[in-house]
């Protein structure tokens, strides 16, 4: 029998007493995901947590990017997260940690880390979670993957797959040799055009970067459309949807 979108909220609330959580359900859970809101004692700010209703242990962290004015990185035009995930048919935990400001948050708790490794630990008791599958980034947020990476590459963190969503705006050292090193599945999705602002560093990762699980995605805007546009419907239009799945079955 079809259970009802209250089923599967009554059902993960009861797994965070059972973790000493609360994760608050938001207005856009539905009957094929729940979306709720956890706040845990490491990290200062809300902690977006998406899953479908036959959930495994696995997750993936997702980071957005800067905050800019009059876009919000949940609008449903492009941060729809819970409709990526169901749609990717991935069976894993979405987890997407709020930040200030231009990745203020992320840029400063990050720095510490045995901070950060303590942020995953305390993710994965919080939420009965075992396997970090991959991160994923939009925009700035590129900083704090690089910065993860480097301790991946010290063998303080390890995941199976990194995307980046119009978020090459710098070299990325740490997150080149992370997936040479490892074999990773490694996924580009970029803006391109005469108005695109991260094209040149993602070619040159193309000209570097080869393999079965590399893949790279020129996404091209709407001609009406402003960089901005373009550059938040990234997610939808370079699939963020595509990522998930691939790295989930990986």
């Amino acid at each position: 029998m079809r259970k009802s979108c209250l089923d599967f909220i009554l059902l993960f609330l009861g797994v965070m007493a059972k973790a000493n959580s609360e994760c608050i359900p938001q207005n856009d859970s539905n009957a094929e995901f729940t979306h709720c809101l956890l706040k845990i004692e490491n990290y200062p700010r809300p902690i977006h947590v998406y899953f479908s209703s036959n959930h495994s242990q696995k997750y993936f962290v997702h980071f957005h990017g800067h905050n800019l004015e009059g876009y919000s990185h949940f609008d449903k035009r492009w941060g729809n997260y819970g409709q990526y995930l169901q749609s990717s048919k991935s069976d894993a935990v979405l987890i997407v940690p709020e930040s200030e400001g231009k990745c203020a948050t992320y840029d400063s708790f990050f720095s510490d880390a045995l901070r950060t490794k303590k942020f995953f630990l305390e993710l994965e008791s919080e939420l009965n979670l075992s396997e970090l599958i991959g991160l994923s980034g939009h925009s700035g947020a590129y900083r704090v993957l690089n910065r993860l990476s480097g301790y991946a590459n010290k063998n303080l963190l390890s995941f199976s797959a990194i995307g980046l969503f119009d978020a090459t705006y710098s070299e990325t050292p740490e997150i080149k040799t992370y997936v040479k090193s490892n074999n990773i599945l490694f996924y580009d999705a970029f803006v391109t055009g005469p108005q695109a602002t991260t094209e040149d560093h993602s070619r040159a990762l193309m000209k570097d970067l080869k393999g079965t699980k590399i893949f790279f995605v020129p996404v091209e805007g709407g001609n009406q459309e402003s960089l901005l546009e373009q550059h938040f419907m990234v997610l939808k239009r370079g699939s963020l949807e595509e990522f998930f799945s691939k790295a989930s079955a990986n």
